[in-house]
């Protein structure tokens, strides 16, 4: 409910004849707000100015006229607020924190009314305000050269307030008072009382009120009959105790304290955060402590017997680890007090003691001495180093492991060391602390359950296609891939790739596991997620994201090895076909389509095989980059055209039963076609004398060969016609290598063979054609052979010879 739209909007028009309905929902909402605001407002006010104000039927009129009954003036508050500033001291009651806040907040207060104060001056002013106990910190702050903002002050005032409660030691006030017939206290009547130290009493001292020996005043039956008669005095001790050397390790029971308290995290199992509700935990005066974190201590008796803490709060301002017995109660544990100890039963068996040490009961751990150690000192002492302790060798020496100390230990570098003190290092875990290895996942049970989708690059200058998406089924490892110009497109190539699969196989997709991407997740804000366009896509389809904690893409592992696997292949054979780099795609919808045909490690059988239902057909595979001869359709195809031409195997077609070819000499570089030769032993054989090829344009450069060989060039017959002059494009020579026959040399084989050019030809005449008119076509005369196919008459050119030209099918498969 929009309880507040009365107090943004205006008042529109009321409802009339002529309204409108959306004209009548809107007055409709507004009158509705306004009432109930009208409403929440009186239920506020106090009775006491309720009729001080008067009535209004707008919700903002009466907002205003609540406004003007209080309207104050910014010069007297200023002097108001002076006043307090001026007089603020630091007093017992409350901590220095709280009285430099206090004053910044009154400062702020003042500045919004235009009174301005310097930080230099806040901080003299400050200091004039602290009580004599902090002469020596003001006169270290005089001394100082460089000057305090208030932050540094409030951090050295709350330091040297520390240093002081510990120099305060313990203080006992006694205040007593006696009833009396005149209602008069005994202590107004003769003044102060002082508790002096007794010593110890002996047997043989007689009794100050009856004058008998063998008991004390206090035993004594007539002194007690004698008090009941004259009133018993009533006794108020006030009992302070600040323990400078309160040992960290040790356990205290509280039966006030309704949580378990730590002011360590050494020993602390299960650690979480503080929800909003355990951020903050109250005293017995009032005053908040912050809780650091919660977790589970695990606390080892004297006895042996573990004690279980669970919900255990660290809290560090605390010098004292309290055990709550109201949290253990329930457990079923029971306590038993007497005057100097107690004791710790569970299950009806005694599985701790303790003693009655400064006014609280200290539980007995399991090899602590800190009980017999425990007092009172008002000066701070400096403690025995413990020479044979683990801990202390352990940060001597940078926080090595243990294992490598008791390495030292047993080759004799080190003494006999006492490793039982050695706890949990909290520095060791904020220094070495390192990301969790990921566990075994739950693998799906079918088709289409989980998807592993992520989105990569080959970071490869191009202006057009930079980026791939792939979707991998979790079930069967099939993986689709999508090219794409940038990230933006993700979403475009999941509906492609949802409605295909999901039409194809007739199951839904369930889950979409994916990186934190802003592709895939959107923002993240301080209140949350802001789903993108792609989240919002799978929230509308009932799709169930998994996003990957930040900097852990080991949560989406499958996507994340698929991408290594699919780019090692990539650079394999870009590097064994030393086909241009700009074919990447290619080389990578091939690696796509034999990684679904080949086995993998997670699954028993194929990709192909567990998605589709059948095995897969390896026979038709080719090696990527391989020379090849391919036909291709040509409608405008001569007979004296070669049936081929030379390409390059760059894959398979995607929706037809072909291959795909780079042929950088024809007019379309990337042809489909099912009939092709495969010169795969070539590329094999000859890898490292493959040439490169260049991207756009094969251009060859030749030069005159120094060979020796010669070329037989074998001339048509030319044809003598009366009358007409054949021209030389019409009279083309075919070149002919001379294949090697029987080890014959080839001069032997051209002075062997006819020479044909010398035969004379003698002109066919006749008496028809002579007297006879030419008929001539008038339709254009287009070479039989192709405008770029040119003949090379020259043998220095190719540098051909009939030396090493093969002779049969076999011989021309064998050579290299």
């Amino acid at each position: 409910m929009d309880i507040d739209y009365a107090i943004r909007k205006d008042e529109p028009h009321k409802i009339t004849d002529t309204s409108t309905p959306e004209e009548i929902l809107l007055y409709e909402r507004w009158e509705k707000s306004n009432r109930l605001s009208m409403m929440y407002i009186k239920t506020k006010i106090s009775a006491g100015i309720r009729g001080s104000i008067e009535q209004h039927e707008n919700v903002r009129e009466l907002l205003k006229a609540i406004d003007e009954q209080f309207v104050t003036s910014d010069k007297t508050l200023a002097s108001t607020l002076i006043m307090k500033f001026t007089s603020l001291k630091l007093t017992a009651i409350r901590s220095v924190r709280e009285h430099i806040m206090e004053m910044r907040d009154i400062v702020a207060q003042l500045k919004k009314l235009e009174v301005e104060m310097s930080e230099s001056f806040l901080v003299h002013f400050i200091l004039n305000t602290l009580p004599p106990q902090y002469g020596p910190f003001k006169i270290s702050y005089n001394t100082h050269k460089d000057k305090w903002s208030i932050n540094e002050l409030m951090t050295m005032c709350v330091q040297e307030e520390g240093r002081l409660m510990m120099e305060q030691g313990e203080s006992v006030m006694l205040v007593t008072q006696r009833k009396g017939k005149k209602g008069k206290s005994q202590a107004s009547q003769k003044g102060k009382q002082q508790i002096s130290p007794k010593s110890d009493i002996k047997k043989d001292e007689k009794c100050f009120f009856c004058k008998k020996k063998g008991h004390v005043k206090k035993k004594c039956l007539k002194f007690q009959n004698w008090l009941e008669k004259k009133g018993n005095p009533t006794s108020f001790v006030c009992y302070e105790s600040n323990m400078v050397n309160v040992n960290t390790n040790t356990w205290w029971i509280d039966s006030g304290s309704t949580i378990h308290i730590s002011n360590s995290l050494q020993g602390m199992q299960n650690l979480r955060k503080p929800v909003t509700s355990e951020q903050f935990i109250l005293s017995g005066n009032k005053m908040g402590s912050h809780v650091e974190a919660i977790g589970t201590c695990y606390l080892t008796l004297y006895g042996g017997f573990i004690l279980e803490l669970q919900k255990t709060f660290y809290v560090l301002s605390f010098s004292r680890n309290l055990n709550s017995i109201s949290r253990l109660v329930p457990f079923g544990y029971s306590f038993h007090f007497s005057e100097t100890s107690f004791s710790l039963i569970y299950k009806s068996e005694c599985v701790g003691n303790g003693i009655l040490s400064d006014g609280l009961y200290c539980i007995f751990l399991q090899n602590d001495n800190a009980h017999n150690s425990l007092h009172v000192q008002t000066g701070i002492k400096r403690c025995v180093v413990k020479e044979d302790s683990s801990t202390l060798w352990h940060r001597r020496l940078g926080h090595i492991s243990i294992d490598r100390i008791k390495r030292l230990v047993n080759d004799g570098v080190l003494s006999t060391l006492d490793f039982i003190d050695f706890e949990t290092c909290v520095d060791c875990i904020k220094g070495k602390q390192t990301n969790k290895s990921k566990r075994d996942a739950t693998r799906s049970s079918t088709i289409l359950e989980i998807i592993h989708t992520d989105i990569c690059s080959l970071d490869i200058d191009s202006h057009g296609q930079k980026y791939f998406i792939s979707f991998i089924d979790d079930f069967s490892r099939y993986m689709y891939l999508y090219i794409l110009h940038n990230k933006n497109e993700a979403l475009d190539a999941f509906k492609v790739f949802k409605a295909e699969v999901e039409k194809q196989y007739g199951k839904q997709i369930k889950i979409v596991s994916s990186n934190r991407g802003g592709e895939y997740y959107g923002r993240y804000l301080e209140d949350g997620q802001s789903p993108g366009p792609f989240a919002k896509s799978l929230q509308e389809h009932g799709i169930v994201a998994q996003y990957t904690m930040p900097g852990s893409p080991d949560q989406n592992g499958v996507a994340e090895r698929r991408n290594r696997t699919l780019l090692d292949m990539v650079r394999s054979m870009l590097s064994s076909s030393k086909l241009p780099k700009f074919l990447w795609t290619e080389a990578l919808k091939t690696t796509v389509y034999i990684l679904n045909r080949v086995p993998t490690k997670v699954v028993p059988k194929t990709p192909f095989e567990l998605l589709k239902g059948w095995k897969p057909s390896l026979r038709h595979m080719r090696v990527w980059g391989c020379s090849s001869e391919v036909r291709i359709y040509n409608p405008q195809e001569k007979k004296p055209d070669p049936r081929t031409i030379s390409g390059y195997f760059i894959g398979y077609a995607e929706k037809s039963k072909g291959y795909r070819f780079y042929c950088p000499s024809h007019n379309i570089k990337i042809v489909e076609s099912r009939n092709a030769k495969f010169l795969e032993y070539d590329l094999v054989s000859g890898s490292d004398q493959f040439r490169n090829i260049v991207s756009d344009i094969d251009h060859t450069e030749f030069q005159p060969s120094t060979s020796s060989d010669r070329l037989f060039i074998v001339h048509n017959t030319p044809q003598v016609q009366t009358g007409v002059e054949r021209t030389i494009d019409e009279v083309q020579p075919v070149i002919e290598v001379p294949q090697v026959v029987d080890n014959i040399p080839v001069d032997q084989v051209d002075q062997e063979l006819p020479n044909t050019s010398e035969q004379q030809v003698e002109p066919h005449t006749s008496s028809e054609d002579i007297g006879a008119t030419l008929r001539r076509s008038a339709r254009t005369k287009r070479s039989a052979i192709p405008s770029d196919y040119v003949v090379y008459l020259q043998e220095s050119d190719y540098n051909i010879g009939a030396k090493n030209d093969p002779e049969s099918f076999s011989q021309a498969m064998s050579c290299k």
